[in-house]
């Protein structure tokens, strides 16, 4: 029960497992398990306000650009087959919207998937589904790449008109409330205004890595006109002052074969690295910018594409907060999450489970190459480890540096170790 929090709002859910007591059976076949799971809810409700700086802590909030809405409407006519007597409704909702941001201007595209609802000439209910491609730009001074935006489609109304038995005549009219935001850093004045969820600053860092592959060619050819990379699968870990990044860098390839025609190559290249943040804890949020700075690449022979993408990682990283802000009367606005009310319950979990007769451990060894070192050095080993049986879960990997040779070697005065 949270009072005051109406639908529409948002609400955040934590679980934690707070006990798990466990009881052999008497015949010594099964386990009686009793788990205390923990849920905390918290309701807040997005607002636009000003805030006033002070000596309190740096937040990275979302400063309102600009905000405007925009209509589109889309004509039809569609063929009913078979034909239709009468059409008693049509529903849709939009789907695959994409967004893209250019200089003062919001390009929206999607699709509108209708569901059109009517009855055949033999008195019997059909259906039959129609999607339509839109795109629409929306005008929204002070906007340019890389800022954030949030699009609120709506479907307005649909008006239909059965021209004749086959023909269906459609005019749908969309809305679309956009939102440009920026992230910035503002120290603000904690007091005795309302309470927020706010996100506080506590690090930031850029990290560049070489990617160089070397691919074959499904076809000779004779140039490569164009190598496409994208950084995607991004998933983000934080250990104490650091954060371990991992992804997939997607490239399409684009070469003229001997017969002069285009092909298409498609290649994944993992890659894992790591950012120094100090202050940054287990449980931070992560706020990930990937960026694509160059691609280089060489026809080594007929079949043989030697490629280096050049990127960039930025990460900055936050702590949740929840403090009462002074509120200002003037601009800028910021995107807050106003706490509207918090709860907790507790639940208890009854459950019997057999004993497995069979419980299986596996070791694998690692050897990873030799490294150079002056001072010190951190590197991520990455491996793909084949299970000698079908597994449904893992319950935990441990991990332990053995065998470990080092040698001094002389390099100009300094000393350099050399570690496998």
């Amino acid at each position: 029960d949270i009072p005051g929090a109406p639908p529409g709002m948002n609400a955040q859910v934590t679980a934690r497992i707070e006990e798990i007591i466990t009881e052999l059976a008497p015949d010594g076949t099964s386990i009686l398990k009793k788990i205390i799971i923990e849920i905390f809810v918290k309701v807040t409700e997005t607002v636009q306000l000003n805030l006033v700086s002070g000596d309190g802590p740096t937040l990275l909030l979302r400063e309102v650009i600009g905000e405007n809405t925009a209509q589109t409407l889309i004509e039809s006519d569609f063929t009913l087959a078979p034909p239709a007597i009468k059409v008693d409704e049509i529903t849709g909702d939009i789907r695959n919207l994409e967004v893209e941001i250019i200089k003062d201007k919001v390009i929206i595209q999607g699709i509108l998937h209708k569901q059109i609802f009517y009855v055949d000439t033999n008195n019997l209910e059909r259906h039959q589904m129609e999607e339509l491609p839109f795109s629409l730009f929306v005008d929204l001074p002070g906007a340019a790449p890389g800022m954030d935006v949030q699009v609120h489609p709506r479907i307005e109304a649909i008006f239909f008109n059965l021209v004749d038995e086959s023909t269906l005549r459609q005019k749908a009219v969309l809305e679309f409330f956009v939102k440009v935001t920026e992230r910035v850093r503002v120290r603000v004045r904690l007091g005795n205004g309302p309470l927020f969820k706010v996100e506080e600053f506590i690090g930031e860092n850029t990290v560049q890595d070489l990617s160089e592959t070397v691919v074959t060619l499904p076809t000779p050819a004779i140039k490569v006109r164009e190598i496409v990379a994208q950084l995607r699968d991004i998933i983000t870990h934080v250990i104490q002052d650091k954060v371990i990044v991992q992804g997939i860098i997607h490239k399409q390839i684009f070469f003229i074969d001997h017969d002069n025609i285009e092909r298409h190559l498609a290649e994944d290249v993992p890659f894992s690295l790591f950012l120094d943040i100090p202050g940054a804890t287990p449980g931070d949020n992560v706020h990930i910018t990937p960026v694509i700075e160059a691609v280089f690449f060489d026809l080594l022979s007929p079949t043989e594409l030697r490629q280096k993408v050049i990127f960039a990682i930025n990460a900055v990283i936050t702590r949740t907060l929840q403090v009462n802000l002074v509120l200002g009367e003037e601009r800028p606005l910021y995107k807050l999450e106003q706490v509207v009310g918090e709860n907790t319950k507790q639940v208890l979990v009854l459950r019997r489970e057999r004993i497995q007769e069979e419980i299986n451990v596996t070791r694998v060894t690692i050897v990873f190459p030799g490294a150079e070192v002056i001072g010190e050095q951190q590197i991520i080993l990455r491996n793909t480890f084949e299970l000698p049986v079908t597994a449904i879960k893992i319950k935990e990997i441990k991990a332990l540096i053995v065998d470990l040779t080092a040698k001094a070697l002389p390099d100009h005065g300094a000393t350099v170790v050399h570690i496998e």
